[in-house]
């Protein structure tokens, strides 16, 4: 997986340093990569043309505040997934204007602060898109929409709900680098889609819309276990 990128809009130093060791708590439970940016004011960060998963954004920032950073970085078209942090539950609604996705109240609180992490990590899994192959035509599709992938030979078919399509990718490629909070070796010859899951049975995994793949005896106990995890911190 590529490194979780993780904005801080804060105008105090100490609070950079109070995130930072809470992001470092939160990496080694997680058991994933992330990297810091750190802005000290609104303007900063506008003039930034950094990309960002989510931003810790403080709305009580002297010159231009949280809220209107916020609003700005809306106008530009720049939609992060923002949570404003702030000691006054009055911002709230105001927040919600501006499309914050979270608020975490200061003085910060360790669960309070992880779950915003898991709701943002949980919201962005599957948004990554693959080239894939219909009729000799390249298309780009989305992670969660893909169903599950097979292996053809020195090819791959990836099953969305209403299109297969081809990939010169092998299985063990895709095996490779999809992300593993999503996607499962369920068999030899397929990687399976652990949003798709409706039923686990002995041999077979049944999905959504009818589809059916097989089980390996080998591989049940870890796609039992990656699908309790999936439906336990992402459903």
């Amino acid at each position: 997986m590529s490194k979780f990128v993780i904005g801080i809009c804060e105008d105090e130093k100490c609070v950079h340093g109070i995130i930072k060791n809470l992001l470092d708590k939160y990496a080694k439970q997680r058991d994933i990569q992330y990297e810091v940016i750190g802005f000290f004011s609104g303007m900063e960060l506008l003039e930034s043309k950094q990309k960002l998963d989510m931003l810790f954004l403080d709305i009580a920032m002297p010159g231009l505040n949280g809220m209107e950073t916020a609003r700005e970085l809306n106008l530009r078209g720049i939609h992060y997934k923002i949570v404003l942090l702030t000691g006054k539950s009055e911002y709230v609604k105001e927040g919600y204007k501006v499309g914050a996705f979270r608020f975490v109240t200061k003085p910060i609180v360790e669960q309070e602060f992880f779950e915003a992490i898991d709701d943002v990590r949980s919201c962005l899994l599957g948004e990554e898109e693959i080239t894939v192959y219909y009729n000799r035509i390249a298309y780009k599709i989305r992670l969660k929409d893909v169903y599950y992938i097979m292996s053809e030979g020195a090819q791959t078919i990836i099953y969305t709900k209403d299109k297969s399509y081809r990939s010169e990718k092998l299985l063990k490629e895709w095996d490779m680098e999809l992300d593993q909070r999503l996607f499962i070796r369920c068999h030899r010859s397929f990687l399976v889609n652990l949003s798709k899951i409706v039923q686990l049975e002995k041999n077979f995994i049944y999905l959504y819309l009818g589809y059916k793949v097989p089980l390996s005896i080998r591989k049940k106990k870890r796609v039992e276990e990656a699908f309790m995890i999936y439906d336990t911190r992402y459903r």
